[in-house]
């Protein structure tokens, strides 16, 4: 039994020593590997991380937005820079009879900004502000595998709202399309039919130009999509993001799965590491006690020889004065 426990309390020796090398090694390199990973996709978002503050580096690219069935004469070709839409030549076609292919185009001095690009690039800002600072303020920052835990649940966090942002989009009810969209249709030089809305949006990998042609209801409170057609294309980049959000994820959930293997011991762990603190004290008390006990003794002998000494030895005569 006394061996059995004995064998038990030296595995859990090794893994206690296991989980601190692995707090002190493995989520250093995961933090830096992570790091410059969002790094990289920053990049992609045109905008690479230069202090505290953001720079664009990235060269427009021309697309052509097409219909994906090839059944609408629509077209599209767009200057892409980062999360803005630089320039657009569009011919759209409107729903007269006979069909009408509608030109209007969008100029560099009034672009059309692409806010999902902007917002997911923010989340990675974020994700990259909060490794920062971590290492800034030192490696205890992570010296428990709940403080671990915390802080990759975190950065998940970020990462998650950063891929929804492209992958997810919001659109506008089309019942507020007089008001809220007026804005953006005002980017269209010369302006859109007024039953003709068109916005961009990314969704994935593609860029779209979704065209609605509106209808009143009855009531005439009420807007709806009399028909609604789509032009799209691929953009590389998109996807090389998509790519580095789904590896960051992966990366963060391994280092999780690690930390989770260690929790339910960590509590033992604990007590171990108290242990050792409390024998290392100890040890140090002990070694300075005996210390002590030993000076003690050396200067009782050097005393008692130096009194044996000064009398007489039990084989010689004892002198006395007169």
């Amino acid at each position: 039994m006394e061996d059995d426990l004995t064998t038990g309390s030296l595995e859990l020796q090794v893994m206690c020593r296991e989980f601190e090398w692995f707090l002190q090694e493995e989520v250093k390199k995961f933090l830096n590997d992570l790091r410059n990973l969002i790094m990289e996709t920053l990049k992609c978002f045109n905008i690479t991380s230069n202090s505290n503050h953001t720079e664009c580096r990235m060269k427009p690219e021309k697309f052509i937005l097409s219909c994906p069935n090839g059944i609408h004469q629509s077209k599209c070709m767009v200057t892409l820079s980062g999360d803005y839409i630089l320039e657009a030549d569009l011919g759209i076609r409107l729903q007269k009879q006979p069909v009408i292919i509608y030109q209007t185009r969008i100029h560099p001095e009034n672009p059309w900004k692409l806010q999902q690009i902007q917002d997911a690039g923010n989340h990675l800002q974020r994700a990259l502000s909060t490794i920062e600072s971590s290492v800034a303020i030192s490696s205890s920052s992570l010296s428990s595998g709940a403080r671990v835990l915390s802080f990759v649940d975190d950065l998940i966090g970020f990462l998650r709202l950063g891929r929804e942002c492209i992958c997810l989009p919001k659109f506008q009810p089309l019942d507020s399309t007089k008001s809220s969209f007026s804005p953006i249709q005002k980017v269209f030089r010369p302006p859109l039919p007024q039953d003709t809305v068109a916005a961009f949006y990314i969704q994935a990998q593609k860029l779209i130009l979704s065209v609605n042609h509106l209808s009143s209801s009855n009531s005439q409170s009420k807007v709806d999509a009399g028909t609604r057609y789509q032009l799209e294309c691929t953009v590389p980049w998109l996807n090389d993001a998509l790519l580095m959000f789904t590896v960051a994820l992966h990366k963060c959930q391994q280092i999780k799965d690690k930390v989770s293997a260690f929790a339910g011991y960590e509590a033992q762990f604990n007590r171990l590491r108290v242990n050792r603190e409390n024998a290392s004290t100890g040890g140090a008390m002990g070694s300075a006690d005996s210390s002590s006990v030993q000076k003690t003794a050396a200067t009782f002998t050097v005393g008692g020889a130096a009194e044996d000494g000064s009398g007489a030895g039990p084989d010689e005569p004892e002198i006395t004065s007169f």
